[in-house]
């Protein structure tokens, strides 16, 4: 470092030539290195023979010197050499002193340039002033190590300017950042250190002449302003409103902190009994009481476990703790070996997990996004012991929804559920479950108390308190046993260092509020930020206060130390709700404003209307609640979207919002299948008085509820009514649905030519605009309608120009529909091989509705193609996890032919079982005439028997013409 030198034991120096320079600073920070490698790269230009030549001669000179250098075919430093750099690189700091019998590589004087003309402490270069323009790799690792030193020792100055202003010395931290500014001159964080510094100095002058030099630097360098975190503390100096770090306190003892459990060996006792009858434990306590302390500190004793925590504030927010819970869970989890369909449905919650975005969920097959919870709990629950869920008063529905599914299929799960509530904030929905699993044996509910006089005085003398007996008495009078409390008046009495009954705070609430009133400013704002956030969010924390993020550096540190602030959070709820009970109205709603103005800004729309919502702006409100309502139905999550709809047209009561939200909610009841509360939506919009568009919407919704209910004769009134205003309005997305609405009815009527008429107008206007994916979607729709025709070939017409398009174009979910319809009609031509590798193909392109349908498909193909074991193994897999219950019974049907085709005979008539059992919840005509088939084709006479009862309770009308002619075609008996 610096100039290069050998320094021996005695004292004396030597001066490093060039080459002798790079040799020892390679061999020192490369390790042991062939002579051939040296010599190639200090003697590039000259010949093999000669570069050897010339690395004996400077090999010879070094071992002149002394023991320096050893090896033969391998150089390396010998035995005793100390190098500065290695030592740098070790203790983080410049070379250490040599001591007596080294012979050392160190540095000499800094050398000239940045090191040697900076102020204060330097950076020293590695083989300063050297040039190796002949050696041109040798020159490039030089580059690459130099860059890399001085990289650690600009990180070791920074440290070093840290340490020295957390230990107030202020004076020499203020030298170590004139340096750092000196040499990293565009670094802003560098140039805030030093104002904040000659500020904390009290020279607040140089501190704002600090600024003036970062505005010129930067404007003459990038033609760029200061940050606005910078901008900001030059604003504070100048109204002398810097953060100032406290006077150090008397720390507080690791006991105090975290004293010993007393007072809880029956509630242990419980734990303990209903952790070996595998039970979940449900705590109950108020506030404090010591709930959380318990149930961590037993599943500590229990192995591994997982806890979280659901905040204030987040049983408004669909899934908010639900999604950390899914986080926790995957955490450790190779995310890229879960199945796909389970990663697209967590996607909902966790868009990252995806690349393709969840389609909407059929009502048949919303269990799917429990199951891939489910796959995700057990697969975690192999590998660990414990799930501690604290705060379950804060649970938002949906993810109680998911808790409950998960309760449900808890029988197999090796692991425990730890929870903890508090009674009085548990509400109904809550309480339900709880009591639930209680009365199945599944679940045991324990109560905590305060602690009672007598172990307030044993903590008091395991504490070491001065004048225990005296004192515990007044703390257990002060606090009624209440733990958090115990704790914090401790907390308070050791901060000040008087252990006087009279140094206890006179009332329960003044505890934590004289602890809070301890804190800088700076801190006791921050924590403000955080009561009002629920959590610490830098960002956040640092718009809601207006400083820069850089800036709650010194906050944080302070509420840590204090124990107030812990993992992300405040050290417990009681801390907040005396931070916002304590906050003046109009701050209260200060901060709550900014934070909304931001979260909206990172699309966080349901945190955002919260906080609108207690900033006093119940219209910003509702527009964040119908954002994130429409991104839930996005992302197939209508339940939700209903929540949050219900909740934002209860605040927009007799506001001109109301009508607009009146549909939104009604076309939502309509998804989530609840027909009558959509119809009572409809009804509660005023007639005519909104605009022929509002009217035109209720009229799309009003046909689609009629056409599900049956009524086509009235839903295709409402239709035409439709399609009217949409004309008149010019409105394309509102024509377009009407005519989707019109084929659908024409469909379903087996008016399959109007339908066909309809799309084949619409086919026209759609190749005149240029392709598109709709124009690849109404071609799909256009072949399928073919198909039910009959014309097989135009069928595959169609099909075939759509798959093309939707390929061209990338619409991979259009591509998939027409390759899936392709299948199907070479399938009605015969023509299995080729609907073989279609079928093939599409489930090739992901994850789409249908899929399990298509994995029937698969199935059956390969059934006719003979390739049993293949069919086999595709029925057995979607028998245990289709979606659909219809393909579960038919997997189950087309296992029972396959395993009679292979032999298996013993297996046919318990997988006509299942698909008996499973056909009693199902009153599809298809899946239940399939099963009557195969159970009179294969089925004990016992099951041919059920086979004919089910087949004389059908209409014969309903059941498919094929399936007819396979029924008769079956013998009497």
């Amino acid at each position: 470092m610096g100039r290069a030198q050998l320094r021996a034991p005695g004292g004396e120096v030597l001066e490093l030539d060039r080459k002798a320079a790079g040799l020892l600073g390679y061999v020192a920070l490369e390790g042991p290195t062939p002579r051939s490698t040296v010599a190639g790269l200090l003697w590039p230009d000259s010949g093999e023979e000669q570069a050897r030549t010339n690395l004996r001669k400077l090999l010879l000179a070094l071992r002149r010197v002394g023991p320096v250098v050893q090896g033969d075919a391998h150089l390396a430093l010998a035995e005793g050499v100390r190098v500065d750099v290695n030592e740098l690189l070790a203790a983080g700091r410049a070379a250490a002193a040599t001591g007596p019998g080294d012979v050392a590589m160190g540095q000499g004087d800094v050398a000239p340039g940045l090191g040697a003309s900076a102020p204060g402490r330097g950076i020293v270069p590695l083989l300063a002033g050297l040039v190796y323009d002949d050696c041109p790799d040798f020159a490039d690792w030089l580059s690459v190590w130099r860059e890399r030193l001085w990289e650690r020792q600009l990180r070791d100055l920074e440290a070093e300017a840290q340490r020295l202003e957390e230990e107030g010395e202020l004076g020499a931290a203020l030298q170590a950042a004139v340096s750092l500014v000196f040499l990293e001159p565009l670094s802003e964080a560098g140039h805030r250190r030093v104002m904040r510094l000659h500020y904390l100095l009290g020279d607040r002058a140089a501190a704002l002449a600090a600024y003036h030099r970062c505005q010129d630097v930067l404007q003459r360098e990038l033609g760029v302003a200061p940050l606005p975190e910078t901008a900001a503390l030059a604003r504070e100096i100048e109204r002398e409103a810097v953060y100032v770090p406290p006077r150090s306190k008397r720390p507080i003892p690791l006991r105090v902190v975290r004293p010993p459990l007393v007072g809880r060996d029956e509630a242990w006792a419980r734990l303990e009994a209903a952790w070996e009858a595998g039970r979940a434990v449900y705590l109950s306590g108020d506030a404090g009481v010591g709930k959380s302390r318990l149930l961590h500190d037993f599943a500590a004793g229990k192995g591994r476990f997982l806890a979280t925590a659901a905040r204030p504030g987040e049983r408004a927010i669909p899934y908010a703790t639900g999604v950390r819970l899914l986080r926790g869970l995957l955490e450790g989890e190779s995310v890229e070996e879960l199945e796909p369909w389970a990663r697209l449905e967590l996607s909902r919650v966790l868009p990252g997990l995806a690349e393709a975005r969840p389609a909407p969920t059929p009502p048949e097959e919303e269990h799917r996004f429990y199951e891939a919870w489910a796959l995700v709990f057990e697969r975690w629950s192999r590998r660990a012991d414990a799930l501690v869920n604290d705060d379950l008063h804060n649970w938002d529905e949906a993810g109680l929804r998911v808790a409950t599914y998960l309760a449900s299929r808890g029988g197999a799960s090796p692991s425990r559920s730890l929870n903890a509530f508090r009674p009085a904030e548990l509400p109904p929905s809550h309480r339900r479950l709880v009591d639930e699993q209680v009365r199945a044996g599944l679940a045991e509910v324990i109560e905590v108390a305060p602690l009672p006089p007598e172990a307030v005085a044993e903590l008091s003398v395991r504490l070491e308190l001065p004048d225990a007996p005296a004192l515990a008495p007044q703390l257990h009078a002060l606090t009624g046993g209440n733990p958090l409390y115990l704790v914090e008046a401790l907390k308070s009495l050791y901060e000040t260092d008087s252990f006087g009954a009279d140094d206890l705070p006179e009332r329960l609430g003044s505890v934590l509020v004289r602890r809070l009133e301890q804190l800088s400013s700076g801190a006791h704002q921050l924590a403000m930020a955080v009561a009002v956030a629920g959590e610490l969010d830098l960002e956040l924390a640092a718009a809601m206060l207006e400083v820069g993020p850089l800036e709650l550096a010194g906050p944080v540190r302070e509420l840590e130390e204090a124990h107030l602030l812990r993992d992300g959070s405040l050290s417990h709820d009681l801390v907040g709700e005396v931070l916002r009970q304590g906050m003046p109205a109009a701050v209260g709603r200060l901060l709550h404003q900014r934070a909304a103005a931001l979260l909206e800004a990172r699309g966080e729309a349901l945190r955002a209307a919260e906080h609108w919502l207690e900033a006093g702006d119940a219209a910003r409100a509702v527009q964040q609640w119908r954002s994130a309502a429409r991104d839930m139905r996005e992302r197939g999550l209508p339940h939700e979207a209903v929540s949050v709809l219900e909740r934002a047209l209860e605040l927009a009561r007799g506001r001109r919002e109301a009508p607009e939200l009146n549909l939104e909610l009604a076309e939502m009841y309509f998804e989530v299948g609840r027909y009558a509360d959509a119809e009572d939506r409809l009804e509660a919009l005023p007639s005519g008085a909104d605009g022929p568009r509002l009217r035109a919407v209720a009229l799309k919704v009003r046909a689609s509820l009629l056409r599900a209910l049956g009524k086509v004769e009235e839903a295709k009134a409402a239709i035409a009514e439709g399609s009217r205003l949409a004309a008149h309005l010019d409105d394309e997305g509102l024509r377009v649905d009407f005519l989707g609405q019109r084929v659908e009815v024409a469909a379903l009527e087996g008016s399959y030519e109007e339908a066909l008429a309809l799309l084949e107008e619409e086919l026209a206007r759609l190749r005149s605009a240029g392709p598109s994916a709709r124009l690849a979607m109404v071609l799909s729709d256009v072949g399928v309608l073919y198909r039910l025709l009959g014309d097989l070939e135009a069928s595959a017409l169609y099909q075939q120009e759509s798959r093309a398009l939707a390929h061209e174009l990338g619409a991979t979910q259009q591509e998939y529909q027409a390759t899936t319809n392709l299948a199907s009609v070479d399938f009605s031509l015969g023509r299995y091989e080729e609907a073989l590798d279609l079928t093939l193909a599409a489930l090739d392109l992901g994850t789409f509705h249908g899929r399990d349908t298509v994995r029937g498909n698969l199935a059956s193909l390969y059934l006719l193609l003979g390739r049993y074991e293949e069919a086999i193994a595709e029925s057995e897999a979607l028998a245990g996890d289709a979606a659909i219950r219809q393909e579960r019974i038919l997997a189950w049907a087309r296992l029972a032919e396959l395993y009679t085709l292979t032999g298996r005979k013993g297996e046919v008539a318990p997988a006509l079982e299942r698909a008996l059992e499973l056909c009693r919840k199902d009153a599809s005509v298809v899946p239940r005439v399939r099963v009557i088939i195969n159970c009179l084709k294969f089925g004990t006479a016992e099951q041919r028997a059920r086979a004919r009862a089910m087949l004389a309770e059908l209409d014969p009308h309903a059941v498919p013409a094929g399936m007819r002619e396979e029924l008769a075609s079956l013998p009497a008996d």
